[in-house]
């Protein structure tokens, strides 16, 4: 008959050492796994941040580019502005303006179109 209750070989110290040494490697591999998945969200967060310096980076440079653009078109409106008004308040315009007012020809309107400036709407300031 046999003994279906065996003596095992193996001394009772041995089998706890094995259930000690089996416990340590799965806390090790679990904490390794752990500690690589905070890794991983913790390189995840960066590109995160990066990326959005990046894009912020991109919208300031936008703006200060269309800054630029809006301060240029200002400049030259202004110069244009300028320019207009020294040429309505020259000399020339001046005179053909009252030589216009005072004899309403044909030949002198266009003597004032020719020395003075046309309004945006394409009339001119005759006054």
């Amino acid at each position: 008959m046999s003994n279906i209750y065996r003596k095992d070989e193996a001394p009772l110290w041995l089998h706890i050492m094995g259930g000690i040494l089996g416990a340590i490697v799965v806390v090790l591999v679990s904490w390794q796994g752990y500690v690589k998945y905070q890794e991983y969200e913790a390189k995840k967060a960066i590109q995160k941040m990066q990326y959005e310096a990046q894009m912020e980076r991109e919208r300031a440079a936008k703006q200060r580019q269309l800054s630029r653009e809006r301060q240029e078109r200002l400049k030259i409106e202004e110069k244009r502005r300028i320019e207009e008004r020294e040429k309505f308040n020259s000399p020339q315009c001046q005179f053909w303006r009252n030589h216009y007012r005072n004899n309403m020809s044909e030949q002198n309107l266009e003597k004032v179109k020719e020395y003075c400036p046309e309004r945006r709407s394409g009339t001119l300031r005759i006054e």
